[in-house]
């Protein structure tokens, strides 16, 4: 990302593309599943309420300090070229509000859109995204309709478009059971790369070469992995699970930031799996917010164990109880 930075600033003329697939494949992957949960979680979970912190003092030492803090979880979240982590963690904070404040409002949801999307095409200039296109444009105006272009398929039709064409690459194929999902646990660890799976396999047809990756989509991965009654079960039990921990979240009456953000990322990971194998969740640092969200609810509890019962009850039975929930 920064040398990607450095040369939409003409101060160096470095292969970003290169640089941006080393992180996930080849023989200089440099972002394993386990450095995923604290580059892509924990560092900017933790930057981002003491940054809050520090912003609410009003202080121009402690302003100058948030900022600080907030840049080195931009860098942090973007700085290995992985866009995805980026969109994980603005969604956790966007839900983590949303279940502070029982909603978000449209007007809400662009103050925090806005930005987010001007710092995502950015990041998608400085990554060297749609490269060949872009050097042949023609003018300003054309280069910004190709990395709008690109910003949107990101969001709206990629997996999509992906999940589509490796079910037509891979219908007839036979693994061994469990083999693509034993790769990816595998690729959790160190010296493991994603071009050894199913996504990186497909994505050699789709590319013609090692550019990137084409995951199929979930259930797709699951009839090659378990054959196909055991995906129907899986899935089945899969949606009861996901809708006990919505329960489960909205039934708590409060929490500290970390409850927050941890369910909130956490509901986030899970809900949108669509694609690829099952520890692509754990890549997206499912584990990690489910940890910061237990953290966070024993923090709150041990708060609330410790003052008069009629100060800590908002007597709402909802999440809301934002004045404990900020001092815990």
């Amino acid at each position: 990302f920064i040398a990607g930075l450095q040369n939409l600033l003409g101060q160096a003329d470095n292969n970003v593309r290169d640089l941006r697939t080393g992180t996930y494949q080849g023989s200089s992957y440099l972002a394993p599943g386990y450095l995923n949960q604290i580059k892509n979680v924990l560092l900017p979970t933790l930057t981002s309420i003491i940054s809050v912190y520090l912003w609410q003092r009003r202080s121009f030492g402690g302003r100058l300090m948030a900022c600080a803090l907030a840049l080195l979880a931009v860098v942090g979240l973007l700085g290995t070229g992985q866009r995805t982590f980026a969109v994980v963690f603005f969604a956790s904070l966007v839900m983590s509000y949303a279940l502070v404040q029982g909603r978000i409002s449209p007007r809400r949801l662009l103050q925090f859109g806005i930005p987010f999307l001007i710092l995502f095409t950015m990041a998608t200039a400085a990554l060297g995204r749609s490269e060949s296109k872009v050097e042949g444009s023609e003018g300003a105006a054309e280069t910004l309709s190709i990395y709008g272009t690109e910003v949107f398929q990101r969001f709206f039709n990629g997996q999509q478009l992906s999940a589509i064409y490796a079910e037509a690459v891979v219908a007839d194929w036979q693994i061994p059971p469990m083999s693509d999902w034993l790769t990816g646990l595998a690729q959790l660890g160190p010296g493991r790369s994603y071009d050894q799976s199913i996504a990186g396999e497909v994505g050699r047809y789709y590319w013609g070469g090692d550019d990137g990756t084409m995951p199929p989509s979930m259930v797709t991965s699951a009839r090659l992995n378990i054959g196909k009654g055991p995906t129907v079960a899986v899935f089945y039990f899969w949606g009861l699970g996901l809708a006990a921990l919505s329960r489960w979240v909205l039934s708590q009456r409060g929490g500290s930031p970390l409850f927050f953000v941890g369910a909130g990322g956490l509901m986030f990971a899970l809900g949108t799996w669509v694609s690829d194998a099952p520890f692509q969740i754990v890549q997206w640092g499912a584990g990690m917010f489910a940890i910061l969200m237990l953290v966070g609810l024993r923090q709150y509890r041990r708060y609330v164990a410790s003052v008069p019962a009629a100060s800590a009850d908002t007597g709402d039975g909802s999440l809301r109880a934002q004045s404990v929930s900020a001092k815990a």
